[in-house]
């Protein structure tokens, strides 16, 4: 009953010293000089418990303040007078009077308050805010909060300071100073000796807390969602503003008077505007303050609150970090793209590139130290829109891969893989269920997420990577989207499993195995996938514990079915190829998710045992067969015949490709035994020896000829090439030519990627192959894919001709040559054949006899494509000949023969 008599009260003497004196003058904003004496009162009200709050700091980080009687009822009496003063007069004298210390100095002076007070005081002032606030209040503190404070200066700028903005810059200075005490420490100091730096930093810190909370809670009761204007706010605060830019800064009074508590802090111009680097580097202080010291810590507590508390603080802690990082993330990728999703936030022209600055540093560090549950928000995705914008990324990345590459492409590529990995730990880490707007965003990545699986074609070698682990984790989210959906039927229930201490390591992954087994054997699509998923954990828990690592103990304990000289590495070869037939047999389900994801588990695989693997998938694709030796029930070894489909075998391709491209220049190791076996193994292909009928073969050049003239209608040169060279439209026909052409493009992915050195070795079987498949194949994914290597093997030669191993070493052009010996004169008659459409069948004959062969404008396409990059090399192709033909002269000379023979016998 006290606090509601002090509650009138205090209303009854708002309303008594807010009455406007008959005949007393007031200024332009409607003050008054009594008003002006009250606001001074309470300011040194606010002051005094400001000092409360640093002294308090002082002694511990986390801190309670009891508060007196007397304390409560005027802070009462403050807020009531605030709900009677209007907005002008609130600003123009209240909110002006206790902020004046964090912003420049008048020519009359320093203010009676610095910068370590003004702080303190809004700490102290918000600290008290009632629970409950009228409408015209809350209009006058989001007025003071999250605008720009532009009556304390005549500047008009657009981006000119925010209260918010300059705390966060006093807690910059104050960190850096705790810094720089920190590292010139080499014995620790007591905590008497400590620099008031910390204090300072902690005040500044808990102000910048109470400002969010009160905003953001300001926003929700008016319904008009306050997080948007927080996080604008925050962004807003660590960019650059006018004062950055004229050289203010905080700095430290050099004189203390005696009397002074701590010493005095005033933001002031430094000697010279500041430049751009100073400004870079303010920005990336605010960042890491601002992340550091509020957002992290803010997860933390939500960590640690108890379970009915966790509501209430959903409302802020958990909706401004997501908010936040939503802004971000658009302002980032809107750099780059033509998508711009910031309509509801009020950007200005003016500072809208600054911002984008801010974000870019802002989502570094919310990337590397928050939690992705902070990030998006908790369970409220859907609602917030954090979810949609992750849509939105995928989509962008999706198209670039779909259509074609462009300036911003590695860019736009690394926003993608930030979104994939947060949508992959959200996934694995998050709730089994969500809301069904969020399932429905999930469902609605799924085509974007099946185009980024399949990896793309990108011409530049740093991208390739990229894109490969880009396609992993698309995979991986398409199959545990895919698991969202599960619905239990009886072939799904498992069977329960003996405990994990009766069983040794080896087991218990062999029963895990087993388990996905199952799973991938049953008729629900979202079971299979969860089978694929469970694959994927293991490989990735085999990766982290493989040969080519040290672990602290061995995950894999040997035990009586497994005795080798060898056990943990022998036991690990074992396991890879039990998960890699497992794989290579769900390469033939239906379902998109479940074979990609089977894909880029192989790959996965193969980091355990590369030499295994990938000799392992390449005998599947040369031969359709394998005899290996499994762990099956019970760790036993098991030997197994495997036969593959067309279909698998094909899957398998992409597998070995996806394989190459990660590993980068480390397949020198696997890829020349590889490559032989491409060559020259046992390879059992079957060809469509039937071919296209007369009316299928007019269907078949119609419809190419449409796919033609409607790519290049409306379009540029560039992305009309990149869209034509995929192929256009594949006719049932020609599906028996696929695992031909899939295996030459393997051989293509080689010669990209091996050394020239190494694939000079093999270029007389190289070059003869692209030459046979021009002249003499009908099939045209085959003559697509033999053109792309006629291209990929000029490409070796000028990669030879411009590395900086060869500018060093004065290269020997040892590609060149070897392409001219095997006969290149001949491939360029071919390919100029190609796309000059001279070697295929008109009205009156055929190219190859017994056989339909079309125009097919991709194969046109990649012909151009080489025959360009031969151009380019047309000086070094003049050189190799005359190299090549002084060595076959030099092979027919008896006396250089009679040299050679001597030199040979002496040694």
């Amino acid at each position: 009953m006290g606090d509601e008599i002090m509650t009138g009260a205090a209303a009854r003497l708002a309303r008594a010293l807010c009455a406007k004196p008959a005949g007393q003058p007031s200024s332009e904003h409607g003050s008054t000089p009594f008003l002006e004496k009250l606001c001074d009162q309470f300011m040194e009200f606010l002051v005094e418990e400001g000092q409360q709050h640093i002294n308090k700091s002082k002694e511990a980080e986390n801190y309670e303040l009891v508060r007196s009687r007397s304390s409560v009822a005027m802070s009462l009496t403050l807020w009531a007078t605030i709900g009677q003063l209007s907005v002008d007069v609130f600003m123009s004298t209240f909110v002006r009077q206790m902020a004046l210390g964090l912003f420049p100095q008048g020519d009359s002076g320093r203010s009676k308050y610095d910068a370590i007070q003004s702080t303190a005081a809004i700490g102290a002032f918000l600290a008290t805010t009632p629970s409950s606030l009228d409408p015209s209040t809350k209009k006058k503190l989001n007025a003071m909060l999250v605008s720009s404070l532009s009556l304390l200066s005549n500047n008009t700028q657009c981006n000119y300071p925010t209260l918010l903005g300059q705390i966060l810059r006093l807690a910059s200075f104050c960190f850096e100073g705790t810094e720089c005490a920190e590292s010139k420490l080499v014995v620790p100091l007591d905590n008497n000796d400590k620099s008031d730096n910390a204090s300072f930093l902690n005040v500044a810190v808990m102000t910048i807390i109470q400002t969010i909370q009160v905003a953001t809670r300001l926003g929700f009761e008016g319904q008009n969602q306050g997080e948007h204007d927080v996080a604008l706010a925050l962004l807003k605060a660590v960019s650059i503003n006018a004062f950055d830019k004229d050289g203010y800064s905080f700095e430290h009074a050099i004189s203390t008077p005696c009397d002074e508590l701590h010493p005095p802090c005033y933001f002031g111009k430094r000697s010279g505007n500041g430049d751009s680097t100073d400004l870079v580097k303010g920005i990336e202080r605010r960042a890491k303050v601002l992340v550091h010291t509020v957002i992290v810590p803010l997860s933390r507590t939500i960590d640690e609150i108890s379970d009915e508390m966790k509501e209430d603080a959903d409302d802020w802690m958990r909706i401004v970090p997501s908010s936040l990082f939503r802004l971000v993330l658009q302002l980032h990728f809107s750099n780059f793209t033509q998508h711009d999703d910031t309509s509801k936030y009020e950007l200005n022209d003016g500072d809208e590139e600054e911002l984008r600055v801010a974000s870019t540093a802002l989502l570094a560090l919310l990337c590397e130290e928050c939690s992705p549950a902070l990030l998006l928000g908790g369970d409220n995705e859907a609602d917030n829109g954090v979810l949609k914008t992750l849509g939105l990324i995928l989509e962008s990345g999706a198209a670039l891969l779909r259509d074609s590459q462009s300036e911003h492409s590695e860019e736009l590529l690394s926003t993608t893989s930030i979104v994939l990995s947060l949508l992959v730990a959200i996934l694995e880490l998050g709730a089994e269920k969500r809301s069904e707007g969020g399932e429905l965003i999930f469902q609605s990545m799924m085509p974007s997420l099946q185009t980024l699986s399949c990896g793309g074609n990108v011409q530049s070698a740093e991208l390739s990577s990229l894109v490969t682990e880009l396609a992993e984790m698309a995979s991986h989210a398409m199959a545990l989207i895919a698991t969202r959906n599960e619905v239990v039927t009886e072939d799904s229930v498992t069977k329960p499993r003996a405990a994990a201490d009766d069983k040794a390591d080896i087991e218990l992954i062999i029963d895990h195995i087993a388990e996905a087994e199952r799973d991938l054997e049953s008729s629900q699509p979202p079971i299979r996938a969860r089978g694929v998923v469970t694959l994927r954990h293991i490989a990735r828990s085999l990766a982290d514990s493989g040969v080519s690592h040290v672990p602290k103990k061995s995950l894999v304990i040997e035990v009586d079915s497994v005795k080798t000289s060898d056990g943990s590495k022998e036991q690990l070869v074992l396991l890879a190829r039990t998960l890699a037939r497992i794989c290579l047999n769900a390469l033939a389900d239906s379902e998109s998710y479940v074979y990609l994801a089977s894909i880029h588990t192989l790959v996965a695989i193969s980091d355990v045992c590369p030499s295994e693997i990938i000799t392992l998938i390449g005998a599947v694709v040369s031969k359709g067969s394998a005899n290996i030796t499994v762990l099956m029930n019970g760790a036993t070894e098991t030997p197994m015949e495997m036969s593959f489909a067309q279909e698998q075998r094909i899957k398998a391709v992409e597998a070995l490709i996806f394989i190459i491209r990660r590993r980068g220049d480390g397949i020198f190791l696997n890829g020349p035994s590889l490559l032989e076996t491409m060559l020259f193994g046992q390879m059992k292909m079957a060809t469509n020896q039937a071919g296209a009928t007369q009316d299928m073969s007019q269907l078949i050049q119609v419809q190419t000829h449409y796919f033609q003239r409607s790519q290049e209608d409306g379009q540029d040169e560039v992305d009309a090439r990149t869209r034509l060279g995929t192929g256009g439209p594949l006719f049932s026909c020609e599906e028996g030519d696929l695992l031909r052409s899939a295996a030459i493009s393997l051989v293509c992915e080689l010669v990209s990627t091996l050394h020239p050195a190494v694939i000079a070795q093999y270029c007389h079987a190289l070059v003869r192959l692209a030459l046979d498949a021009l002249q003499l194949e009908s099939s045209r994914p085959v003559r697509r894919s033999a053109a792309l290597l006629a291209r990929e093997l000029y490409a070796c030669v000028m990669r030879e001709e411009t590395s900086e191993e060869g500018s060093e070493k004065k290269a020997t052009s040892a590609m060149a040559i070897a392409m001219v010996c095997a006969g290149e004169d001949k491939l360029v008659i071919a390919l100029t054949r190609c796309v000059t459409a001279t070697d295929v069948d008109t009205d009156n004959s055929l190219a190859v006899k017994g056989k339909t062969r079309l125009v097919d404008p991709a194969t046109q396409i990649r012909s151009k494509e080489a025959l360009e990059k031969r151009d380019e090399l047309d000086i070094i192709f003049q050189m190799a000949a005359v190299v090549a033909k002084s060595m076959e002269r030099e092979a027919k000379d008896p006396v250089v023969e009679a040299v050679r023979k001597a030199l040979s016998e002496s040694m």
